[in-house]
């Protein structure tokens, strides 16, 4: 596990983003997230924060509402498995 954290960390720097995890995923990927919270805290830290690129960790319905396009960021909304 410590490797995949080292891995994860590394591939953030390289590539310019922060992790942001709602409460509702798995302790795991909140362990490695660079801000945890609930909806309203992570849409203002999204709005703070000076990465490039942003990995938000949540559930399957907050897909629709962190989908949006906004200018030249894009979208890349994970395949559901099982």
């Amino acid at each position: 596990m410590e490797e995949l954290i080292q891995k994860i960390e590394r591939l953030k720097k390289e590539n310019d983003f922060v992790i942001l995890a709602h409460y509702y995923v798995d302790g795991a990927v909140q362990d490695i997230a660079d801000y945890v919270g609930d909806s309203f805290y992570l849409s203002k830290v999204a709005t703070e924060v000076e990465a490039k690129n942003i990995l938000f960790a949540g559930v399957s319905f907050m897909g629709c509402d962190s989908g949006l396009p906004y200018g030249s960021y894009g979208y890349c909304r994970p395949y559901k498995r099982g």
